[in-house]
């Protein structure tokens, strides 16, 4: 793709330049050229797509309860476990306390019946030796039995209740902690569903949050296209004007964001009213300026090759009216309006206009040249690097 830098003026600032120029000594600018192109290249077809999150939620609450805290607003950004709601805990608070209390007593009564148990069971081995010496009746040692054997389901009774009480006690503590509502990952609110002091049943969406962290775009590829498109095999460019790139280097200044990135999913069903199938393209969005719902301009493979009049992507300038080169004019620096079609490789193919095959343009020292501008051409770029396309399995 390319990458068109912004001029520091546009065509009316080149007139006013011009007059300016006349009326004074101008200053000759150093530049390197390199010449406009009639060439073959990849024929590559241009779609229109948007930009999609990943990972979006509608954030619910668990448990119902009255909001008692909230804690970001809608573009606030989240990180995972942020707390972003709390509901009121007290009925969750006094579940914990009763169940603390229930495990207690019955706590207690294992330990009485641990003690009765170990009491009952010494009788009944005294009781068992001596009717080895007919020293006790049978009545005895069945009571000495009963009472055991009433004991032994007494303990087990309490351990059942134990447990009991010790689940509700993990489920009250839950419950608790689910009044407690976290972002689920890193990601911004887009949207609030609840307000300070409103109550909320369980599964009332509170929150709306979504990912920029991983997006991807999805283009609408012509139905006549799509067998040219391959799962992990074929690379599209992307064109995203509203996602700004810091230049390295250059403070302040930005170029859109453009890359050139595999496809990785097709979803198989056409879209009946365009015949158009969506692809899905991951995104690079490492200064998080990339956020869903952006429109996307994306470049197909659209096999074979065909003569156009290319120019090198540093040429490029841009302002308020759309793209713009500087060419040689013999020896002075001239503006041309230029409307791109696609871009392969280092340059990029134009519709036929102002500029000519052979024509030299201005692809270094163009940043602050104005019209008439005397030129001094330190050196060309080699006329020997045509313009091939960047994959040839891309289709």
């Amino acid at each position: 793709m390319f990458n068109a830098r912004s001029g520091p003026i546009g065509l009316a600032g080149v007139v006013l330049s011009t007059a300016i120029a006349s009326n004074a000594l101008a200053q000759p600018a150093s530049v390197v050229v390199d010449t406009v192109r009639l060439e073959e290249v990849e024929i590559w077809r241009q779609v229109t797509g948007e930009l999609q999150s990943l990972r979006r939620s509608a954030l619910a609450a668990q448990e119902p309860g009255l909001v008692v805290q909230l804690t970001v607003e809608e573009g606030d950004a989240v990180e995972t476990d942020d707390v972003v709601a709390v509901l009121d805990t007290t009925l969750a608070e006094i579940a914990i306390e009763s169940a603390l209390a229930q495990i207690s007593a019955v706590e207690s009564d294992i330990q009485r019946i641990d003690v009765e148990m170990a009491q009952a069971q010494r009788d009944l081995d005294q009781i068992n030796r001596m009717s080895t010496q007919d020293a006790s009746s049978v009545n005895e040692v069945e009571r000495a039995n009963t009472l055991v054997a009433r004991l032994n389901a007494q303990l087990a009774r309490a351990d059942a209740e134990l447990s009991a009480a010790s689940i509700r006690h993990r489920d009250a503590i839950e419950r608790r902690d689910d009044m407690t509502i976290r972002a689920p990952f890193p990601a911004r609110i887009t949207r609030k569903h609840t307000e300070l002091g409103q109550w909320v049943d369980r599964g009332d969406e509170v929150f709306e949050l979504v990912s920029l962290r991983q997006i991807e775009a999805r283009l609408h590829v012509p139905e006549a296209l799509i067998w040219r498109v391959k799962e992990g095999i074929t690379k599209v460019r992307v064109h995203i004007a509203a996602m700004r790139d810091p230049v390295e280097g250059e403070p302040g200044r930005t170029v859109p964001h453009e890359e050139l990135a595999k496809v990785v999913r097709i979803i198989p069903n056409a879209d009946p009213r365009t015949r158009q199938f969506t692809i899905r393209v991951p995104i690079t969005n490492t200064h998080g300026l990339g956020r869903p719902g952006m429109s996307v301009i994306g470049f197909v493979p659209a096999g074979g090759f065909a003569p156009e009049i290319t120019v090198h992507k540093d040429a490029i300038l841009r302002d308020d009216a759309g793209e713009f080169v500087f060419y040689d004019a013999g020896g002075q620096a001239m503006p041309a309006r230029i409307r791109l079609k696609y871009a392969t490789g280092d340059r990029v193919a134009i519709m036929p206009g102002q500029l000519e095959p052979g024509m030299r343009v201005v692809v270094e020292g163009n940043e602050r040249l104005y019209a008439t501008q005397p030129l001094i051409i330190t050196s060309e770029l080699p006329s020997d690097q045509a313009a091939l396309p960047e994959d040839k399995d891309a289709g």
